[in-house]
């Protein structure tokens, strides 16, 4: 239900926030303040409906609306989301035609409604504010038509206890993370208790109280670019509000707190207007790496969960970050050995102190990512890289070809001692790995179970080592076949952040000058030759590099269309080395340092923005 605010701030004010007003000379925008009715729409609210007579144009000065469109079997579906400071209505206004979309509050919003006579006379007086409109009808057609939900960013956080109650602290730690990115405002029940007095916190809704205490929150939210609500210990009105008020809700457990979500006030399911929620997992200051988080998961319908150590600025910076939008993300792509120069690329971003939020790969890339999303730093990674693939054994185990050249038994004793029983679920950054899925013709993506087995599918190179059962009974190969650089799967994980992209495709040399011309060709003279220390080594692709090859090839266009998606690409010289010269480990490593350091260095923070 839709009710007129009370104890609103100056309207003139608000409505110069707006962009679509800002620009108006002081007269004209008074006028308008003047005939703008203050509107306060409660969560779960219908604010127009498809179908409906267009008559007002609203500005939402705060809160957050979810557009939804109705599809052919009759369901409706959302399409989009509108937040502060945009304006809704103004295409079934302008036309004079019913609305196309249904409007629906995901939180308590405060909005300005401006009727049909007053819009009209000001777009007489003031002809820009209609080319405005147009300009904002064409962005969000251009969104629509480029499948991007215009979803804003994050302005209000509500912080609830899914245990034995919030950490002493925890709030503290990150409002402090989060003003790296502007003003922030906690809010409690005693907040309002001494801003407005006692009878206000518990307010009944549509209550003069409680639209006393939108307005009061409104203001927080117009004057702050976060505010974070913090909830009661237990189910109470103000907790209530909370939820109504946030565009996200984060729940927060200790480390083996037995999760009970249900106690923590959340409101009965609203799946239409539904806002995402997330889970913070507490660690004590000393905790190597998480564990039994995936038993804790089951049952959650959580948007994502994040590990933080008590007292650690750089956990509680990657979850006020991932909270605000602003993660960034990072894909790495196969190339058999040349991946290894995924290590220099780490070395100098970390030497530019920027930060990797959440991670994953194909093939090679997967292996990497999977070391990052652990907590290895770049140079723990590089001393792992030369203990499994430089001073151990090969990881090929030859055996009679039946589904591969090798049995893979190497390889997965390799992963698994590299990895241990470590789960997906408890790495320290959000991670994912690709595979190619043959069975289904798709692209298979792996955010939970044991790493080493994601990683092993993910680097199934066919033809050189076996395929891996699914699970389910499909065949995985290598995640290079169908999608080498896998940025389209990252982009909704880190929530808007920039994405970093490291492409090893390209080039790669092989030798080819006694490779006849007719097709033909014996193996047996070819070893020969090879065994005869006095003959010349022919000049031949071998077939492990022919098997990489294929792999590599069939998705070269894809990569470069991952690479358009990506805000920065690094792409290391590496295109020599040999697909399984593990031996070139340090080369490779100096060659992905050297041309990330000069990216950087060359404008590439600053198209980030961090």
């Amino acid at each position: 239900m839709i009710e007129p605010a009370g104890e609103r701030a100056d309207t003139y004010d608000l409505l110069s926030r707006i962009p679509l007003f800002s620009g108006l000379p002081e007269t004209s925008l008074r006028a308008l303040a003047g005939k703008a009715a203050s509107v306060h729409l409660q969560a779960g609210s219908t604010l127009m409906r498809e179908g409906g007579p267009g008559d007002a144009v609203f500005a939402l000065v705060s809160g957050r609306l979810r557009v939804f469109a109705e599809q052919p079997d009759g369901s409706q579906a959302a399409v989009g989301e509108i937040s502060g400071g945009e304006v809704v209505g103004e295409m079934a206004f302008l036309s004079d035609e019913p609305h196309s979309a249904t409007v629906k509050a995901i939180r308590d919003s405060y909005l300005l409604e401006i009727g049909r006579d007053d819009f009209d006379q000001l777009g007489r007086e003031e002809p820009a504010v209609i080319m405005q409109i147009a300009r904002l009808i064409v962005a969000r057609l251009g969104r629509s038509i480029h499948h991007r939900s215009g979803v804003g960013r994050v302005r209000s956080l509500a912080i609830l206890s899914a245990g034995r109650g919030i950490p002493s602290g925890f709030a503290e730690q990150l409002e402090v993370a989060l003003r790296t990115c502007g003003s922030v405002k906690t809010v409690s029940a005693a907040s309002v208790e001494a801003g407005l007095g006692r009878d206000h916190v518990g307010s009944s809704p549509g209550s003069a109280a409680d639209l006393g205490v939108a307005a009061w929150l409104n203001r927080l939210e117009s004057a702050h670019d976060m505010v974070i609500y913090l909830a009661d210990p237990r189910p109470s009105p103000w907790t209530r509000r909370c939820l109504r008020q946030a565009d996200r809700t984060l729940l927060v457990a200790r480390a083996g707190d037995a999760l009970a979500v249900g106690e923590s006030g959340l409101p009965e399911d609203r799946s239409d207007v539904s806002i995402r929620t997330d889970l913070a997992i507490v660690h004590p200051p000393a905790t190597v790496t998480p564990s039994g988080t995936a038993r804790r998961l089951v049952g959650r319908d959580l948007g994502a969960h994040h590990h933080v150590r008590d007292g650690s600025p750089q956990d509680f910076g990657r979850l006020a970050r991932s909270l605000s939008g602003r993660a960034v993300g990072l894909v790495l792509s196969g190339g058999g050995a040349r991946g290894l120069a995924h290590i220099g690329v780490l070395q100098a971003l970390e030497e530019a102190a920027v930060p990797v939020d959440v991670v994953g790969g194909a093939s090679f890339g997967a292996l990497i990512a999977a070391a990052r999303a652990r907590g290895d730093d770049a140079g723990t990674v590089r001393e792992s890289a030369h203990e499994f693939l430089v001073d151990r054994r090969s990881p090929l185990d030859v055996t009679a070809p039946a589904a591969a050249l090798t049995g893979g038994k190497r390889i997965v004793s390799m992963l698994q001692d590299g990895f241990g029983d470590l789960q997906i679920e408890d790495l320290w950054h959000r991670f994912f790995c690709v595979s190619s899925n043959l069975t289904k013709g798709r692209t298979q993506v792996h955010t939970t179970g044991p790493v080493w087995q994601a990683v092993r599918a993910s680097i199934s190179i066919p033809g050189l080592f076996p395929p891996v059962n699914s699970g389910d009974g499909d065949v995985l190969v290598d995640g290079a076949v169908m999608n080498n650089l896998p940025v389209d799967v990252i982009k909704p994980m880190n929530g808007g952040g920039p994405v970093l992209a490291v492409n090893l495709r390209g080039e790669f040399s092989l030798r080819s000058a006694d490779l006849p011309h007719h097709g033909m060709l014996s193996g047996w003279k070819v070893y020969g030759r090879r065994l005869n220390p006095l003959a010349d080594t022919l000049a031949l692709p071998g077939i492990i590099d022919v098997l990489l090859r294929t792999t590599e090839v069939g998705s070269v266009l894809s990569s470069r269309a991952m690479e358009q998606q990506a805000d920065l690409v690094f792409r290391p010289p590496v295109e020599d080395a040999g697909l399984l010269d593990f031996s070139a480990c340090d080369q490779l490593i100096d060659a992905g340092y050297r041309q990330a350091v000069q990216v950087l260095e060359e404008g590439g923070l600053e198209r980030l923005g961090i």
